[in-house]
């Protein structure tokens, strides 16, 4: 435990930018660390405390708003939470965030916090501090420390499963920026073979939980509901991942999910092309097009749909509907941009 410790959130507004904790010099265990990489830069000096809190508080860590980032990033050292300190304090990414939406404050009631954290927007001295390390992110972190995954198995894990055994995580009524052209006919083939389209956006999470504790086989593009899936899935089960963008993002996912369900997901990536923003490489925002009968191929290859399975194919018309609307989503000028080489992993800048 450290004694009269500074939390110092971030001053400005970067990927990386100095923030954590100091205590007679900066306390690399409060680092945030992603793909191996330190985003939390060390403090090279003591920040002139602005506030001070008398008692004992846990660290919590960077608080991030972006769902993604949030249940993977901003939960991974609630394992040292065991509502005995009088608080648990948190950085904020940016001054912007100033408060928990109703969503983040009931997954952290799920986890066991029985108080939402404080948002520590200035540099506060704390009179007791304790900072546990960080037991879940991105990168080697997915796939979880000893301590974490005891904090999933003890919450996440105790809660009851009600659903069908064959789903397909849907993103066809989310409306946002990046996608699979088509994803509507992708669909509508798994219901043929009996899955069950999820829409994850439009349920609780304990709706959501229950879902994935009794999923037996789980069809999903490469997106940030499959981290939840990490969490609440029973070990063993069959998870194929639909790669929609070609980077490495969705590696991330594959090593949470080995690490966690004990099983490596199948990952398919069929693309042929992405529609992209000019000059900009593969990312959240793209849009993928996919190869279906080769996709068709190797869901049943592994056994996620019969051989002879009803498939159909998207028609140009429908590409060319779907195209116009990726470009409808966003403001900037979207290319056609083949791709020439698939990525297959995680690949270091």
């Amino acid at each position: 435990m450290l004694e009269n410790a500074i939390v110092a959130p971030p001053m400005v507004s970067r990927p990386r930018t100095p923030s954590g904790v100091w205590c007679n010099g900066d306390i690399a265990e409060a680092a945030m660390w992603r793909h191996d990489d330190r985003m939390s830069l060390a403090l090279t000096e003591k920040p002139e405390p602005v506030d001070t809190l008398k008692g004992r508080y846990l660290f919590g860590g960077m608080f991030y708003k972006h769902f993604g980032h949030f249940i993977t990033e901003a939960i991974g050292r609630l394992w040292a939470n065991d509502n005995s300190y009088d608080g648990i304090l948190m950085t904020p990414k940016h001054a912007n965030l100033i408060k928990f939406k109703r969503w983040q404050r009931e997954l952290l009631k799920i986890l066991g916090v029985e108080r939402v954290p404080l948002l520590v927007a200035q540099p506060t001295m704390v009179e007791k501090l304790t900072v546990p390390g960080q037991g879940f992110g991105l990168g080697s972190i997915s796939e979880g420390t000893p301590e974490f995954k005891k904090l999933i198995r003890d919450t996440i894990g105790r809660l009851p499963a009600n659903g069908p055994e064959k789903i397909y995580i849907s993103r066809t009524k989310y409306f946002a920026q990046g996608g699979v052209l088509a994803e509507s006919v992708l669909e509508q083939n798994l219901l043929k073979s009996g899955y069950h389209p999820i829409y994850a956006e439009k349920l609780g999470w304990l709706e959501q939980i229950a879902i994935y504790r009794s999923a037996k086989k789980i069809v999903s593009l490469d997106s940030s509901a499959l981290h939840m899936v990490g969490l609440a899935g029973n070990p063993g089960i069959d998870i194929a991942v639909v790669v929609r963008r070609n980077n490495f993002e969705w590696d991330c996912m594959r090593r949470q999910l080995e690490s966690f369900i004990g099983k490596p997901p199948v990952i398919i990536n069929s693309l042929v092309a992405e529609h992209l923003v000019t000059g900009k490489k593969s990312n959240h925002q793209s849009w993928g097009v996919v190869d279906f009968a080769e996709l068709r191929d190797r869901l049943a290859e592994t056994g996620f749909i019969a051989a002879d399975a009803p498939w159909d194919q998207p028609t140009p018309d429908l590409l060319i509907q779907e195209a116009a609307e990726a470009q409808r989503r966003d403001e900037r000028p979207l290319v056609y941009t083949p791709v020439i080489s698939r990525v297959s992993g995680w690949q270091p800048a």
